[in-house]
């Protein structure tokens, strides 16, 4: 066939893409940055809260030194640490502490107080001290946590990316099975139809009639194009009209008609422009006529090969779908490499039969032939008499070449001399001798004699091979 090749692309593996380390690093310190500003790097509102701070730490240390024991405002300072609730940056934290520490020792010196108001300056600063303290943790505690957290969301992140290049993967790998599978399918089909165009080739032989071959053409087409809705049929021309001569797939009552005028069918067309056609539609051209079975669903479209006998056109063959189809060049292809191989079959299904035809008009000749006839054949070892040389010297229809040799009842003389069986004549043209008009004389049983003039030649192949000799005697 002509369209054996398969044309795909080799399909390989996709090759996984490689991690985004760097942008998943990226991303994690984009999320680390805004948990955690950097110790040196504080935001516009660390900065607004920071001077809020100064501002209450400088205002509570003047009340402190305005009011004095009567209202120690310095137990009021180590509530300013909420303010690092917002603002988690151990920098921030300490410097709250310390401007803390040195507002509340200015304000003890400037206040000049007793022993009573530094012991409550002591409690305050103690209780700054335990609460800064038990913040640094909590803001080292918090820091760890947003830092767990980010590395977290960004390994989920990279697990994601993986998953979904997994995913993608897997779909290409899905893809990709489903083309081997198309692919072995569609080699499973093309192995299948070589198997039956080798089984019809060693089907087909030289002595098969012609009607023994379409029947063999027909069974293997029918093997090859098996789908839903498909037909075959071989159409020869039979005077002005195509005769169905075989067919699958026309249901079981089969064709409507196995007749098709001949200016009314596709047929026509293909032959006089002597190449493949078809139509997609043949409800579009309603002065076509194809063949169609007596049940079920009509056929729609079909698609013809020319049939060629010795360089002329005798037939199509012909592919029938019931559905709307635009036809492959594979397809196309397929059709016109069994239509050849069609075409040789029935070349030499009609070559034996002319064969079978001059050997039954040369047997006919021979038979009515009113001098005796005796033909040897080599492979066969049989020698045939016809009726004028059973008639004369009382050979039997048909005998072996060793009993010629034995001859028995009846002897051969040349000019009065006895002549041995092997200088018979048809002996002597076995061994690739020319006889020419040869008088001899045969005594047969009883002592009757008669004198016949014999010539004998052998008959050769194309390579002058001997395969057997013809005697005439009258």
């Amino acid at each position: 066939m002509s369209e054996l090749q398969q044309r795909r692309s080799p399909i390989t593996p996709a090759s996984p893409a490689p991690l985004n380390v760097s942008g998943s690093s990226s991303a994690r310190s984009d999320r680390s940055t805004s948990a955690l500003p950097p110790s040196g790097d504080l935001s516009l509102q660390a900065v607004v809260l920071l001077c809020g701070a100064v501002a209450a730490v400088v205002t509570l240390g003047t009340l402190d030194v305005l009011l004095g024991i009567a209202f120690n405002a310095s137990i009021i300072y180590p509530s300013l640490l909420v303010v690092c609730w917002w603002v988690r940056s151990r920098r921030f934290l300490w410097a709250l502490v310390g401007l803390s520490l040195m507002a509340t020792l200015a304000a003890g010196l400037l206040e000049a107080g007793g022993q009573r108001a530094w012991l409550h300056r002591g409690m305050s600063l103690t209780a700054l001290l335990v609460g800064s303290i038990v913040f640094h943790n909590l803001l080292s505690t918090w820091r760890a946590m947003d830092q767990t957290a980010g590395e977290l969301k960004a390994r989920e992140h990279d697990i994601a990316a993986q998953n979904e290049e997994l995913r993608s993967q897997t779909e290409e790998f899905e893809r990709q099975s489903d083309e081997l599978r198309l692919a072995n399918d569609e080699l499973s089909r093309r192995q299948r139809t070589l198997e039956a165009l080798l089984r019809l080739s060693r089907s087909l032989t030289a002595d098969m009639s012609r009607t023994e071959t379409l029947d063999r053409i027909c069974q293997a087409l029918a093997e090859m194009i098996n789908g839903p809705g498909l037909a075959v049929g071989v159409k020869l021309r039979d005077g002005e009209r195509f005769r169905l001569v075989c067919h699958y797939g026309f249901g079981p009552r089969g064709p409507r008609s196995e007749l098709i005028p001949y200016q009314r069918s596709l047929a026509r067309l293909v032959l006089e422009r002597n190449q493949t056609g078809y139509l997609e539609d043949v409800s579009l051209r309603p002065d076509i006529e194809m063949p169609q079975p007596k049940e079920g669903e009509p056929f729609r479209s079909v698609l013809a090969a020319p049939l060629r006998v010795n360089g002329r056109a005798i037939g199509t063959l012909e592919v029938f779908s019931r559905d709307r189809r635009t036809w492959s060049d594979e397809q196309i292809g397929m059709i016109e490499s069994l239509a050849a191989q069609t075409s040789v079959s029935l070349q030499a299904a009609e070559l034996h039969e002319r064969l079978e035809q001059e050997r039954r008009r040369f047997e006919t000749i021979v038979r009515t032939m009113p001098i005796g006839v005796s033909v040897a054949h080599v492979p066969s070892g049989r020698i045939t008499n016809n009726a004028a040389a059973m008639q004369m010297l009382g050979l039997p229809a048909e005998s072996s070449i060793g009993q010629r040799r034995q001859v028995t009842h009846f002897r051969l003389f040349r000019g009065g001399v006895p002549m041995p069986p092997e200088q018979a004549p048809l002996l002597r043209a076995l061994e690739g001798q020319d006889v020419i008009g040869e008088e001899i004389e045969v005594v047969l049983g009883g002592g009757r004699r008669l004198t016949v003039l014999a010539s004998a030649a052998p008959i050769r192949t194309p390579q002058h091979k001997i395969e057997g000799a013809v005697v005439a005697f009258t």
